[in-house]
């Protein structure tokens, strides 16, 4: 296999954090941003999104979802997380430029993300042909019975999966295609994976990343805090410090109430705020120190 096939498929697994086997594929070419005369009009912009949502997946993230869409005169960029174990998800929104909305979902459009086939899918079984006479009776409801469970609702997932399964939806210009897509990384067709990695990639950039931390601890005793400032800032909790600056992402900390600082050295700002942390939920603390 060529270097830099194996170097691609290297950083598509690091990127969507999916185990990796590699298979003998042939990338096809994607194109780069469109230019302005092909970029998407005001009338294909009307509704239109791009949206990644991990519907079954073996690692701790249980929920997880980007989604570039289309608001008025600009546009909105999302992450979504969810940890196993706990009730609430983190969510992180920022507005987007028209422009830039125009280019990413111009992007995707021409990669083929419209015209993308429907993946096959290994829980989905063949639909029997029908009989050549008709059926009546326990003989016909066993039949109908046997189809409905051969053949599940096109966006029905497992609750569990050995890989990651993902539902794809992308609509522009009036047209719509959302489907499912297991193990993206390993089909034969790399459009599917290039798709949740451009969307992924434009939605932390625009919306910022979301940390992970292990739920230890017992969800009735324990809670998250979620700390952004401007300026940056350090964090104390209860007098400890914190390591890193704000934004501090999913800080464990036990139920109850808590007395948070926030300083900045450099412009000599300093607030104190108490907080009451929930057991099993994010509490956020965004401050102005200026």
């Amino acid at each position: 296999m060529p270097k830099r096939r194996l170097e691609l498929l290297l950083l598509l697994a690091t990127l969507l954090a999916l185990p990796l086997t590699v298979h003998a594929v042939e990338p096809v070419a994607l194109p780069g941003t469109p230019t302005a005369t092909q970029l998407p009009t005001d009338a294909d912009l009307d509704e239109a999104w791009a949206r990644v949502l991990l519907r079954a997946n073996p690692g701790p993230f249980q929920y997880c979802a980007y989604e570039i869409t289309a608001r008025g005169n600009a546009g909105v960029a999302s992450h979504v997380r969810g940890v196993m174990g706990r009730k609430d998800a983190e969510t992180r929104t920022e507005l987007l430029s028209r422009e830039a909305l125009r280019k990413m979902l111009g992007q995707l459009r021409d990669i083929g993300a419209l015209d993308l086939a429907h993946p096959e899918l290994p829980w989905r079984q063949p639909v029997k042909a029908p009989p050549a006479k008709p059926l009546k009776g326990k003989a016909k409801a066993r039949a109908t019975a046997d189809a409905v469970l051969a053949s599940p609702e096109p966006l029905w997932t497992p609750e569990t999966s050995d890989v990651p399964v993902y539902e794809l939806s992308f609509r522009l210009g009036g047209k719509e295609n959302t489907f499912l897509v297991v193990d993206p990384a390993n089909q034969s067709d790399p459009r599917y994976a290039a798709f949740i990695r451009l969307v992924r990639q434009f939605a932390i950039a625009s919306a910022g990343e979301i940390g992970y931390h292990a739920p230890t601890g017992d969800e009735g005793r324990q809670g998250y805090l979620f700390v952004d400032s401007v300026p940056g800032a350090i964090v104390t909790v209860d007098g400890a410090p914190l390591e890193g600056e704000t934004p501090i992402l999913a800080y464990p900390v036990a139920a109850g109430r808590h007395t948070v600082v926030l300083e900045n050295k450099l412009h000599k700002l300093t607030k104190e705020i108490k907080v009451l942390i929930q057991p099993g939920v994010t509490t956020s603390v965004e401050i102005d120190l200026r």
